[in-house]
Parts: structure tokens; C-alpha cells; sequence
């Protein structure tokens, strides 16, 4: 290869060397990246409607730390958690036989009385029988309720004194948070401060997906959501991903995997 051959293939190299490398900081040095947020229950169905917010710090660190210098220790529950985790919502089918008839009769009750209310005071004897069906129509809605309450009990009455239970220990510990985590929304804003960045909010689609814009940086995405099987349990997501500069877009997976389950307070 002749030496002019040379001197034009490294001219070409160059060029081209020079316009790779100025793409690269149009494109990969912009000063906003696209991330996208996918957001799915264990069966892949996907999460619509779910908050999510992006935070330039991490949260849970900063409420640990502030926790770790407090006296009041954070209060646990270890039996009512793992009662509540297991939790399985009660079997409800059979109570038609109950609630049909209580239906029934309190519709029968409404129109009768109705009907009484528009004709106004009457002394005749076709408007004191109807009074009087009212009347025994009154007591056995009454009876009914009792069969209708006494079945729901049978079914729920559990339900009831662990709904309470967890009741107290949610207030337990808001009241701990409120005392214990005062200062979190003031060291909050200073760590905002400090990244030079703002918390972002999205909205997931009926898809489960949601697009966010971001400048470059560590970012923390928070998210909670109630699990659909037990309504004592909830998903909490605090998943962090580092944007460069230099690279493209990126994905958050907020599945089961990437969340913590606990109980709900």
C-alpha cells in the first residue's frame, strides 16, 4: 500500500473517529434520560394506576439513620405480623342463603312504607291492615338480620379481632414515626438540596408502564401497593438505579422480586 493510500485511510479513520465521538456527545451526554418504569403483581398482571416516586435519595437510609440515634426503640410485632402475612380472605359463598331473605323483606318494607307515607293518615280499615302488615314485616326483617349478622359473624368474626389488633399496632407505630421521625422531612429537603435535583411522580398505565424523565445521577423509585390477596399485606418498592451521562435509557422492574412485603400501617 502506497504511502498517500495510507495517509488517506488514516484521514478517513480520523473523520470518522471525530463524528462518532461528536455523536456520542450530542446523544449520550444529554442532560436528560428516559426511564421507564414496569410495574407487574407475581402472575405478570400488571399494576395500573400505581404511584411512583422517584427520589434523588434514599429514603429508608436516611429514616434508619435518623432512627439509630433516637432512644425510643421502633416497635415490632412479630406474632400479628406473620398472623397477618398469612392471612387468606374467608370463604363467603353459602351466605346467600341468609341475605336473599333479609333483601327480600327489607325491599318489601321500604315499598310498604312508602306506599303508607303517600297515602297520609287514614282511619279506614284497607289502610290498617296494610299498617299492620308493616308491622309484621318489621319483625321479621328483624329476625332475619339477626339469622344475616349471626352467619357473617360465624365467617368473619376472626377477621374482625385481627383487624382490630393490627388497628392498634398501626397506631403504635405512627405514633412512633411522628415522635421518633420529626426531623425526616427537613433532613429530607436538604438531601434534595445537596443532589442539586427534584423528586419526580408518575402514574402507571392500564399496562402497568409509566415513562419518566431524569437528569443524570443515583435515583431511588418508591412505590407501594396493596396485595390484591390480602388486604393486610402490601408490596413497598425502593429500588435504585445510577443514570450516566454516557449511556441510554434504562428500565425499573417493580415486581415481587424488587419489593419488600409487609404488612400494612
Amino acid at each position: 500500500m502506497s504511502l498517500f493510500r495510507i495517509n488517506r485511510y488514516k484521514l478517513k479513520l480520523s473523520q470518522a473517529l471525530i463524528v462518532g465521538a461528536s455523536l456520542l456527545l450530542v446523544y449520550g451526554c444529554s442532560s436528560e434520560k428516559q426511564v421507564e418504569v414496569r410495574a407487574s403483581f407475581p402472575d405478570e398482571t400488571p399494576v395500573a394506576g400505581l404511584e411512583v416516586l422517584a427520589l434523588p435519595f434514599d429514603r429508608d437510609a436516611l429514616r434508619d439513620s435518623i432512627a439509630e440515634t433516637h432512644e425510643a426503640a421502633r416497635p415490632t410485632f412479630p406474632e400479628l405480623e406473620a398472623e397477618l402475612a398469612e392471612y387468606e380472605l374467608p370463604d363467603l359463598s353459602g351466605l346467600d342463603e341468609v341475605t336473599d331473605p333479609w333483601i327480600a323483606i327489607h325491599d318489601s318494607v321500604t315499598h310498604l312504607a312508602d306506599s303508607l307515607n303517600r297515602a297520609g293518615s287514614d282511619s279506614s280499615q284497607r289502610y290498617a291492615a296494610a299498617y299492620a302488615r308493616l308491622g309484621e314485616q318489621y319483625r321479621r326483617l328483624a329476625r332475619t338480620a339477626v339469622d344475616r349478622e349471626s352467619a357473617i359473624r360465624d365467617r368473619i368474626g376472626n377477621d374482625r379481632l385481627l383487624a382490630a389488633r393490627a388497628a392498634v399496632a398501626a397506631d403504635s407505630m405512627r405514633r412512633w414515626e411522628a415522635s421518633v421521625l420529626a426531623s425526616y422531612p427537613a433532613l429530607a429537603d436538604s438531601a434534595i438540596a445537596r443532589s442539586g435535583r427534584s423528586p419526580q411522580t408518575v402514574v402507571t398505565d392500564e399496562n402497568g408502564r409509566a415513562s419518566i424523565t431524569l437528569t443524570p445521577g443515583e435515583w431511588w423509585f418508591v412505590a407501594v401497593q396493596v396485595d390484591p390477596n390480602n388486604p393486610y399485606q402490601e408490596y413497598y418498592w425502593n429500588v435504585s438505579i445510577s443514570l450516566s451521562s454516557w449511556w441510554g435509557s434504562k428500565t425499573v422492574s417493580l415486581d415481587t422480586n424488587s419489593a419488600v412485603a409487609r404488612w400494612r400501617r
